[in-house]
């Protein structure tokens, strides 16, 4: 094994802890803090080309999105998109580069859409990618395709997103988790209650599924769509209540963006409609 793979092996290695630690703690700023000194220790060693540290500076960018707290997050997550970016386009693992590839476009969408940044454009990037077209997997491209159904919020885009999730269910339970959850909140959005219904059972049995694999803002962010769904067949008590216990635990773990979603529903609720309530960006 040469120098080269070792180092990329190691950071392999980091990348999966550093996701356990996300997991296990529940605090992008804690996570973020471990991260960044794995991250510093590549950038001094002069690695390049590594997909290891590719996954570890998405991450970090995927936590100062979740933590939320000011614009200026946006900024240095796309910092760490750019370095990530970089380690991509100079690895020699082609099987391994994909996957990271399109959640890297999923990312970096994200914080230009929050910054009001060129958003549509890196979605048509990501379309006309020719890495993404000649090399990734139909689950690969998942990620920056579904984010373009989310820009353009039509019914259409969202049943057939459905549709073809059958089509990674097995492979990709956590990619058709995250398609059958965005469906769901157009649904919800668009006070299709009846749709919900249809399809609620399968959202919970999917989120099952990957639980274990899920940080604390994606389990605040299912618990936002089971109280939205609630309050949308009339049962706010049961909508507020879990709007209160799920605040707790953001509050606890520092997730303000996610502080602001809930807030913005539980208002929703107390008005008695909670259509178009969650604005989504991602995950």
């Amino acid at each position: 094994m040469s120098s080269k793979d070792f180092a990329d092996q190691f950071f392999l290695l980091e990348a999966r802890r550093l996701r356990k630690v996300y997991i296990s703690t529940g605090n992008p700023h804690l996570a973020y803090s471990c991260g960044t000194a794995v991250a510093a220790f590549g950038r001094q060693a002069g690695v390049e080309g590594s997909v290891g540290l590719a996954l570890i500076e998405s991450a970090l960018a995927e936590m100062l999105i979740s933590g939320g707290t000011s614009p200026a997050d946006m900024f240095r997550a796309e910092r760490h998109l750019v370095v990530a970016r970089d380690h991509l386009e100079k690895s020699p693992h082609t099987s391994m580069v994909s996957q990271a590839l399109g959640q890297w476009y999923m990312l970096i969408s994200i914080c230009y859409k929050a910054r009001r940044g060129p958003y549509e454009e890196i979605l048509r990037e990501a379309a006309d990618d020719p890495w993404m077209a000649t090399r990734a997997s139909h689950g690969d491209r998942v990620p920056p395709a579904r984010q373009e159904v989310m820009r353009r919020q039509d019914l259409r885009g969202h049943m057939e997103l459905l549709e073809d999730a059958s089509t990674y269910r097995s492979e990709r339970p956590l990619e058709y988790y995250r398609t059958v959850k965005r469906v769901v909140e157009f649904l919800v959005n668009r006070g299709m209650t009846d749709s919900v219904s249809r399809i609620e059972k399968e959202f919970v049995s999917a989120f099952l599924r990957v639980s274990d694999r899920t940080t604390l803002v994606g389990k605040i962010s299912f618990a936002k769509n089971v109280a939205q769904i609630s309050a949308l067949k009339g049962n706010h008590d049961a909508a507020r209540h879990i709007l209160q216990t799920v605040r707790g635990k953001a509050v606890q773990g520092g997730l303000h963006g996610q502080i602001r979603q809930l807030d913005a529903i539980a208002r929703a609720v107390d008005q008695g409609d909670v259509r178009g309530a969650l604005q989504t960006f991602r995950v």
